[in-house]
C-alpha cells in the first residue's frame, strides 16, 4: 500500500553503518558483564553453560552473546554489535510503517492519502510538498533508531542482541500465518521480557484500529504461555533467574518517576534537559496536531494513548533501575513518534474555513499547524544532542582507558605476572561519566587484559 515512505531495509543498512563507523572510530569501552565473558571466552569450556541462569531468562539472547564474546577481537566484537544495530533499527521501522498503515486506515483525508500509494493526488493536495517531505523522511528513518542513547541500550555488547526482538515482533505484525506469528513472538519474549508489553501495547493500538482481529489476543496468550513453558523447561537444567519485582506499594512513585525518564527523556546518568526539551516539544506538536484533527474524538484519543502504555505498569513492580527493562515501551514511543510525522507529512493541510469551531480547537490550532518538518527537525535534534553528549564521553573514556592499559602491561613487563599484586590498579580513576567497572568486576577486568595481551 504504502511506496513512497521509505523502505525499512536501506535505511536500516545506512543506519547500521553508520553504527558501525562510530564504533569502530572510538572503539567504546567495554561494560560490567562483557569482561566476564569475554575473559571466559578465552577457557577452552565456554559454552552456554558459562552464562548460568540467564539462559532460562533469555534463551534467544545467550546463543548470540556466546557468538560475539568468541570473537574475542574488540573490533570483531564492535562489527556484531553492528549487525545486532542492524536487526534493531529494521525492527524499529517495521513496527513505525506498520502504525503508520494502521493510522491510514483511520478514514481521515482519504484523497490526500491516495498520494501515499502512489496515485495521482488531487488538486489542491500539495502533492509536492508531501514528495518534498519524504527525502526529508528518509533522514528520519535513518537517526530515529539511535534514540534513546542509553549505554546499555544501544553500546552495551551484552545488551546488543535485544535488537532482534524488535524485528521478531515486526515479524508477528506482517505474518499472515498463526504458527509463524506464535513462533516471532515467543522467540521475541524469550530474548527479553519487555518484548511481552511491547506485544500487548501494540495489541491494543491494532485492536482500536481496526488493524488486528480478536484471534491475535490468542497469538499473544498463546506466545506467553510457551514462553513459560521453555523458562520453566530450561531452569531445571539451568536454574531460574533470580527474581527481581517487588509489591511494596510505597516505591511506586519513585518508580513511576524513574519509569517515566526512562521512556519519554534523553538521558545519560542524568536526564540532558536539552535534548529531552527538543524531544519534549516535538511529542507536544505531534500530540496537537492528532487532538486538532480528531477534536470531536479527544476522549477518545487521551483513553487510546494511555491504553497504549498501559503495559509499561510493569515497570512499578521492578527492583532495579536498568533501563534496559524499558526497552519495548521505548521502541514503542519512538516508533509512535515516527509513524505520526509520517502520517502529517501526508495530512498537514489549510486550515478550515469558518468560524465555528469549539474555542478549544481554535486555540489548539496555534500548535497543531506548526509544520510537520519543523516537528521532525526537533526530533532529529534531540537525538543528534543526545548522542553527542554520550559519544563524547565514551570517545574520552576509551582514550583514557586505553592509556591506562599501556602503563598496566609496561609495570606489568617490569613485575611481572608474579607480583602483579603490587601494581596499583585503579582503571575507574581514568575514566569519567561512564559505568565501566564496580567493585564486584574489578578482577573480570584484570582477567581479561592478561588473557588478551
Amino acid at each position: 500500500m504504502v511506496k513512497q515512505i521509505p523502505q525499512p531495509v536501506w535505511p536500516a543498512l545506512i543506519s547500521a553503518l553508520l553504527f558501525m563507523g562510530l564504533v569502530l572510530w572510538i572503539q567504546p569501552t567495554f561494560l560490567v558483564d562483557d569482561y566476564l565473558y569475554l575473559g571466559l571466552s578465552y577457557k577452552e569450556n565456554f559454552g552456554i553453560d558459562s552464562f548460568g541462569a540467564l539462559f532460562s531468562r533469555m534463551p534467544v539472547t545467550v546463543p548470540m552473546l556466546y557468538l560475539i564474546y568468541s570473537l574475542q577481537k574488540p573490533y570483531l566484537v564492535y562489527l556484531a554489535m553492528s549487525l545486532m544495530f542492524f536487526f534493531r533499527c529494521l525492527g524499529i521501522l517495521l513496527i513505525s510503517r506498520w502504525l503508520f498503515e494502521a493510522f491510514c486506515g483511520l478514514g481521515v483525508d482519504k484523497e490526500r492519502l491516495e498520494g501515499i500509494s502512489g496515485k495521482a493526488a488531487p488538486a489542491g493536495t500539495k502533492q509536492t510538498d508531501f514528495n518534498r517531505m519524504i527525502k526529508w523522511s528518509w533522514l528520519l528513518a535513518i537517526v530515529a533508531p539511535f534514540w534513546p542513547g542509553f549505554y546499555e541500550i544501544i553500546y552495551w555488547t551484552a545488551a546488543s542482541p535485544y535488537g532482534i526482538g524488535g524485528l521478531l515482533v515486526s515479524g508477528f505484525l506482517y505474518s499472515r500465518v498463526s504458527a509463524i506469528k506464535i513462533l516471532c513472538l515467543t522467540l521475541a519474549f524469550l530474548t527479553t521480557e519487555s518484548f511481552i508489553f511491547l506485544s500487548m501495547s501494540l495489541l491494543i493500538i491494532g485492536i482500536a484500529l481496526k488493524k488486528f482481529a480478536p484471534k491475535d489476543f490468542f497469538y499473544i496468550v498463546a506466545s506467553g504461555g510457551l514462553f513459560f513453558v521453555v523458562r520453566q523447561v530450561l531452569a531445571i537444567w539451568y536454574d531460574h533467574f533470580p527474581s527481581k519485582i517487588d509489591f511494596t506499594w510505597i516505591e511506586f512513585l519513585d518508580r513511576a518517576e524513574r519509569s517515566f525518564f526512562h521512556i519519554f527523556s534523553i538521558e545519560f546518568y542524568k536526564v540532558n534537559w536539552v535534548a529531552t526539551a527538543l524531544l519534549w516539544l516535538a511529542s507536544l506538536f505531534l500530540l496537537s496536531k492528532w487532538a486538532y484533527r480528531f477534536w470531536d474524538r479527544k476522549f477518545r484519543l487521551i483513553g487510546f494513548i494511555v491504553a497504549a502504555f498501559l503495559p509499561a505498569s510493569y515497570l512499578l513492580l521492578l527492583l532495579y533501575s536498568a533501563s534496559r527493562a524499558a526497552y519495548g515501551m521505548q521502541i514503542l514511543y519512538v516508533s509512535l513518534i515516527v509513524a505520526s510525522i509520517y502520517l502529517f507529512a501526508a495530512l498537514d493541510a489549510k486550515r478550515p474555513a469558518g468560524n465555528n469551531r469549539p474555542t478549544g480547537q481554535k486555540c489548539l490550532s496555534l500548535l497543531a499547524f506548526v509544520p510537520t518538518k519543523a516537528i521532525l527537525i526537533l526530533f532529529l535534534l534531540a537525538i543528534t544532542v543526545g548522542q553527542g553528549r554520550v559519544l563524547k564521553v565514551k570517545f574520552d573514556n576509551s582514550r583514557s582507558l586505553r592509556a591506562f592499559e599501556e602503563k598496566f602491561y609496561e609495570q606489568l613487563a617490569l613485575k611481572g605476572e608474579s607480583r602483579i599484586d603490587e601494581i596499583d590498579f585503579d582503571p575507574r580513576s581514568a575514566v569519567g561519566n561512564d559505568w565501566v567497572l564496580p567493585d564486584w568486576a574489578l578482577e573480570t577486568y584484570k582477567t581479561w587484559l592478561l588473557l588478551k595481551k
